[in-house]
């Protein structure tokens, strides 16, 4: 275990340097000036010159990709060129939101495509089972800003059941529901799917059948012998959810107007920030690669079979 997790966290690290690399690259070849992003369009050649020579855009790219990543193994993430602030200040203050949403999308996920799941694969081709997949692949294929939109529309401005977007805190959950719920329903769509592809791999197996033979409730072959072997690719996109909807869900944040990673993001590439997408494109990537490495631990606990190699 401690071998397995050491080789992990090395290609974690690995991972982080290529993210870093790319993103750094990509963010120098877009076309434009950062320097007049912060003085403005109307600023003289001195002034944009005096900026370029304070943040170093002068300097070669490999030049600033080495005293950024000298500064973050540091600790120091930066200063924003737009809000001149901290950039691991700013992330850590809209985390938060960006938290809640999460956490909202994942429970919508587990309690909509679980169930339906679950009846598809035991009812295979009956009518619930058809329907099911029918409403599986509408959510599949439908637009997170169109059902965002649907959503507002119909509970928060015709039914006034929810409110019209926004973020008040974690005092006032009610805000995180419908963006969770958007994003739970393509999820669960997924979910459901994969669950009954797995569920039925494995209604037929030996040990089903001879725990049956054996006179066990049919609900205790379910939960404890089919479940529990079918859960693996729930758990895969469980993780890999959790982490990308940590890192940030751009469109979801600005359909409902919530101040969270995604749309931090979104500004720092209008701006041309480059500290800020560097910061927000990392810390996504953090989150999603310890998402990885936890599911990758929670195999075992489901099925012992599964070896660290």
């Amino acid at each position: 275990m401690g071998k397995y997790l050491v080789r992990r966290l090395l290609w974690v690290v690995v991972v982080l340097f290529f993210v870093s690399v790319i993103t750094f690259l990509l963010a120098y070849a877009v076309p434009g000036d950062p320097a007049k992003s912060i003085a403005g369009v109307h600023a003289t050649p001195e002034v944009l010159e005096r900026i370029r020579d304070e943040l170093g855009l002068n300097k070669p790219v490999y030049e600033q990709y080495w005293i950024y990543i000298t500064n973050l193994l540091q600790g120091d993430m930066g200063f924003s060129y737009d809000t001149q602030r901290p950039v691991a200040q700013s992330i850590i203050e809209r985390f938060p939101a960006t938290v809640m949403i999460a956490l909202f999308g994942i429970l919508f996920e587990l309690v909509i495509g679980i169930p339906v799941g679950m009846v598809s694969a035991l009812k295979q081709y009956s009518f619930r089972d058809r329907l099911f997949t029918v409403l599986s692949l509408l959510g599949i294929a439908a637009p997170g800003f169109w059902l965002g939109m649907l959503f507002l529309y119909v509970f928060a401005y015709q039914l006034q059941i929810f409110p019209l977007g926004g973020y008040e805190g974690w005092a006032e959950p009610l805000y995180g529901v419908l963006p969770g719920l958007t994003l739970g329903v393509g999820g669960a769509a997924w979910y459901s799917r994969m669950l009954r592809s797995s569920m039925l791999d494995i209604l037929n197996a030996d040990y089903v059948r001879a725990a049956r033979a054996k006179g066990l409730p049919e609900r205790t072959v379910v939960w404890r012998h089919i479940m529990r072997n079918s859960w693996s690719p729930i758990i895969t996109l469980l993780g890999l959810d959790f982490g990308w909807y940590l890192g940030g869900v751009l469109v979801i944040e600005v359909v409902f107007g919530v101040p969270g990673i995604g749309w931090q993001a979104w500004n720092a590439i209008q701006t041309q920030d480059m500290p800020m997408i560097m910061g927000t494109v990392l810390f996504a990537a953090v989150l999603v690669t310890v998402s990885n490495l936890v599911v990758d631990i929670a195999y075992t606990w489901l099925d012992p079979r599964v070896k660290y190699s």
